[in-house]
């Protein structure tokens, strides 16, 4: 059955660019900076999406919010773009620090950029210790846009939708937190 979708409310005021730079001008890598601001403006309207999509299952029926396995591929999708601006805050940071990363920028994964933020004891460094688990989440979850790897877990929507609001709460600490890192 098809379905007629709109949006409520049904005007959004998209964040600048530039606001965003400023936001996370703690970024030491212009370039870096740049990327981030442009992946955190479509993340901004992604949120706006999720949560303002509305379906009509039937004609002249109440308009609601999207659910199922649309609001769960929605969600995974933000915590898809969360991850990608954490990793690459994370990168930035590394980088100016001269952290050990491996020299070939192609082999400067997720992975590689979190184990050069742990220290030999294999703890995570004091600036990122309070967001390490949601760090880690944010690492395995970003392993189910392979949908065999989402399937040999386990997960199905019923299990992300479940987990919505902790997903995205822990998905937005970690960009505050990275937002206020200082690199010297």
């Amino acid at each position: 059955m098809p379905r007629k979708f709109s949006l409520n409310p049904d005007e959004y005021d998209t964040p600048s660019v530039h606001a965003l730079r400023q936001e996370w001008r703690n970024i030491p890598d212009a370039q870096a900076r740049n990327v981030i601001a442009v992946e955190a403006q479509y993340l901004a309207f992604h949120h706006y999406l999720i949560n303002g999509l509305r379906h009509q299952a039937i004609e002249g029926g109440d308009a609601i919010p999207i659910g199922l396995s649309v609001r769960a591929g929605a969600l995974k999708t933000a915590r898809l773009l969360c991850a990608s601006i954490a990793e690459a805050a994370l990168r930035a940071h590394a980088e100016a620090r001269h952290y050990g990363l491996p020299a070939a920028a192609h082999r400067r994964t997720f992975g590689r950029v979190l184990g050069a933020w742990q220290l030999p004891d294999e703890r995570p460094h004091p600036d990122v210790a309070a967001i390490w688990p949601q760090l880690q989440n944010l690492h395995d979850g970003r392993n189910t846009v392979h949908l065999y790897a989402a399937i040999q877990d386990g997960g199905n929507f019923y299990d992300i939708l479940q987990a919505e609001n902790q997903s995205l709460a822990e998905a937005e600490l970690v960009l505050t937190h990275l937002r206020n890192l200082v690199t010297a």
